[in-house]
């Protein structure tokens, strides 16, 4: 729960929200590190919507999860100055699942390190909740 909250509160970054253009950026990715970085761009810029896209969720999840980040977890965030960049570490793959490890350095000199749990959907790398 802790992971899923911090990974939330890292979307929630920047005050102003904007809509990802050109479709949904999953369906042009091959592996998990790729749209793990997809993710932790989005959070880097405070976009959710981009953010929210790289999850294995309904489109009605989708909307719950955009309203949860948007008002609840955007002040923890923003207490660390916003995120300063991550690096994408060691990746395992076992079939259709994933993990990719990443690391988040705030802009107020702390870090965290993040797992990115994914799940193989229709041929696209999606992250999991659950995990």
């Amino acid at each position: 729960m802790k992971r899923i909250l911090t990974v939330l509160a890292l979307a929630a970054a920047l005050v102003c929200f904007s809509a990802c253009k050109g479709g949904n950026k999953v369906t042009k990715l091959s592996g998990p590190e790729e749209v793990a970085k997809v993710a932790l761009e989005a959070m880097k810029k405070g976009d959710v919507k981009a953010f929210v896209d790289t999850f294995n969720l309904s489109d009605d999840d989708k909307a719950m999860l955009t309203s949860l980040i948007d008002e609840k977890l955007k002040e923890k965030i923003d207490e660390k100055g916003g995120i300063k960049s991550y690096e994408i570490g060691e990746s395992s793959i076992d079939g259709d699942s994933a993990t990719v490890k990443a690391k988040v350095y705030y802009k107020d000199g702390s870090d965290e390190d993040e797992d990115f749990h994914f799940t193989k959907v229709d041929g696209k790398w999606l992250q999991e909740m659950s995990k």
